[in-house]
């Protein structure tokens, strides 16, 4: 298999799902400022079926979504890299990554905004707080990880 068009085809056909079904099973990410927030947004079977046949590349929040109700790697499902094993209990190095570069994003358009309204010494208390509260919710999800994993 050299494309990710045929691994989600491989994939699908292995679960026996037509590409209706399996766009009914897929919910995609939805991830703003660095949070996951949900996963209600919807995928049609023509977005499948261009995934299949290689006429568009699928979405980051396609690959994720796929990566996951496969429970493949992403490496193995882009790239055709491994075996698609998933480590149960390793992170997923790439969404880690992608969530803390929405983070950074969010920061700097925090920041942004707040710069015509306060001093330099504020700007700086305000990103050391926002930082912060970034740490604290990234501590909170965790903890709520761990939990959900006893």
């Amino acid at each position: 298999m050299d494309t990710i068009g045929e691994r989600i085809r491989f994939l699908r056909n292995k679960d026996g799902l037509s590409m209706d079904q399996l766009a009914d099973r897929i919910k995609l990410p939805i991830i703003k400022s660095g949070e996951e927030l949900s996963t209600t947004k919807s995928v049609t079977s023509a977005t499948i079926s261009n995934a299949e046949n290689n006429k568009h590349s699928p979405s980051l929040e396609l690959i994720i979504a796929l990566s996951r109700y496969f429970d493949v790697t992403l490496d193995w499902l882009v790239l055709g890299i491994g075996d698609g094993q998933r480590d149960k209990k390793g992170k997923d190095l790439v969404v880690e990554y992608l969530l803390k570069q929405e983070r950074i994003k969010a920061r700097e358009e925090y920041m942004g905004k707040a710069k015509q309204f306060i001093s330099e010494e504020a700007e700086k208390y305000f990103a050391i707080k926002f930082d912060e509260y970034l740490e604290i919710l990234e501590k909170d999800k965790i903890v709520q990880q761990k939990e959900q994993e006893q």
